[in-house]
């Protein structure tokens, strides 16, 4: 019966008439295989039969197969949308092709609505419909899809991760490191885990924080050694604690990184020029300043290497350049304080008395 409801719907779509021609090109074409051969008459049989069958049908009878056939492949037709959506729905739950937060959300909504999902993968679609809401602000809601997540799969480290993160945005510390150490316990090369606890004992503070936040970003780059991020937030406490040696290690790896990054530059050199590595320091000045010639914050600091170095012409030129690309930048009083130094060892005292009176105007 389903093979005559099959060519029944052939002869529907052919208004009964049949391309016998075409089957006797098959027949001839498949004249060296007997099996062939019998398929081919067989599938003639039963289309003659559906043919016939159609022809015998009454006005009324062909009407209610029509419908059938539409019902049949509508809902073939509709099962595949759904499948398609459903892909879809997955994809963008996953964060895949950059959809903004509120389409993610009404994904990841669906796909757990679907009711498909269970385990670790509805554990999965909790946490990143939490993180959708994140993004979306809404951290109260994000937390209660990272706290389902969690429910459902104790072991989703990421969950703890992403739950930790938004603790952290309440400023809640001590709720974010617990998180965090949850995530760790759970899976020991958890970068991002490692990465966020720094920051986390960095907000908090304490006689230890700088070393704990250290311990950890070390322990992240470890896991993780091209993390941009990690780097720069590591370098950044080698500053404050004038590790100049640390300080060149980082942004020398960010800038092996992003050799566009104007700023590792800037920084490395400052950190050449406090160990006294002035040729280094300038070369580092010089390739900061080729690639951002406005950066007023590099042409100062060069500027003050020139004048370590005695070559006050060349250092006067780097400050004038900063004050006249901005003058009423923030740091422009120092530049003049400097320039006016520059000026009073070069024995021009009017011009030094004049940029230490425009400085102190300043608030210098």
């Amino acid at each position: 019966m389903r093979r005559n409801v099959q060519f029944i719907a052939i002869a529907v779509a052919t208004g009964g008439r049949g391309t016998f021609a075409a089957r006797r090109e098959t027949l001839s074409a498949a004249s060296s295989n007997h099996y062939a051969l019998r398929r081919v008459a067989q599938r003639r049989r039963h289309f003659l039969s559906g043919a016939r069958m159609w022809g015998n049908m009454s006005a009324h009878a062909r009407a209610f197969a029509c419908a059938g056939l539409v019902v049949v492949l509508g809902a073939a037709l509709g099962a595949g949308v759904a499948a398609a959506q459903t892909a879809e729905q997955r994809a963008w739950c996953n964060g895949q092709f950059d959809v903004a937060p509120k389409p993610r959300v009404d994904a990841c909504t669906a796909v757990i609505d679907s009711g498909r999902l269970d385990g670790k993968s509805l554990s999965a679609a909790l946490r990143n419909r939490g993180e959708a809401h994140a993004d979306l602000r809404n951290v109260d809601r994000a937390i209660a899809d990272f706290n389902e997540a969690i429910r459902v799969d104790p072991d989703n480290s990421m969950a703890f991760v992403s739950r930790g993160e938004a603790y952290l945005n309440l400023r809640n510390v001590d709720r974010a490191i617990a998180d965090f150490n949850a995530a760790v316990r759970i899976d020991p090369r958890n970068s991002k885990a490692f990465a966020r606890r720094g920051i986390a004992f960095q907000l908090k503070g304490g006689d230890d924080a700088s070393e704990r936040a250290i311990s950890d970003w070390t322990e992240a780059l470890r896991i993780d050694p091209d993390n941009a991020d990690v780097l720069e937030n590591r370098a950044r406490i080698y500053l404050i604690r004038r590790n100049y040696d640390g300080m060149i290690a980082d942004y020398g790896a960010l800038i092996r990184l992003d050799p566009q990054n104007d700023w590792a530059f800037q920084r490395r050199a400052y950190a050449f020029r406090g160990k006294g590595e002035l040729d280094r320091a300038l070369a580092d000045y010089n390739e900061a300043i080729r690639l951002d010639p406005k950066n007023v914050q590099a042409l100062h600091d060069r500027g003050q290497v020139f004048q370590d170095k005695g070559e006050l012409d060349r250092a006067i030129a780097d400050y004038d350049a900063a004050i006249r690309i901005d003058p009423g930048h923030v740091g422009t009083a120092g530049v003049l304080r400097d320039r006016a130094a520059a000026y009073r060892a070069k024995g021009d005292l009017d011009r030094a008395l004049a940029d230490e009176a425009e400085a102190k105007r300043r608030g210098w």
